[in-house]
């Protein structure tokens, strides 16, 4: 099975995206929302209290975090690797953009 790069980047929200497109879609939901701000489910999307740890135990702990979120809200798929990027602009503030790499597993109908 192929495996599919999903960043948090702000793409535009694909109204009916089914398939691929859905997954990708949820996934970069998870990633780009801050727990406590969905109305529904408090519980989805990312700790928000990780906003000023440092760099590197951010990014152990935001691994975790995103690991579980998706086990939990996107279970069609494996989660293979996570990493963080930054820019100059990000580097200087400290911002972390996750890239993570799923596959979908095997019997899922697209």
């Amino acid at each position: 099975m192929n495996s599919i790069i999903v960043s948090a980047d702000n793409s535009s929200i694909k109204i009916g995206a089914r398939g691929r497109d859905e997954i990708v879609q949820n996934i970069r939901m998870i990633l780009t929302t801050m727990r406590g701000k969905l109305y529904l489910d408090r519980n989805f999307g990312l700790n928000p209290d990780l906003i000023d740890t440092p760099q590197l135990q951010a990014m152990v702990k935001y691994r975790e975090e995103i690991i579980n979120q998706i086990e939990k809200y996107e279970p069609r798929v494996n989660v293979v690797e996570i990493n963080f990027t930054t820019n100059q602009n990000d580097a200087m503030n400290g911002s972390l953009t996750p890239i993570v790499r799923i596959e979908i597993k095997n019997g899922v109908l697209l």
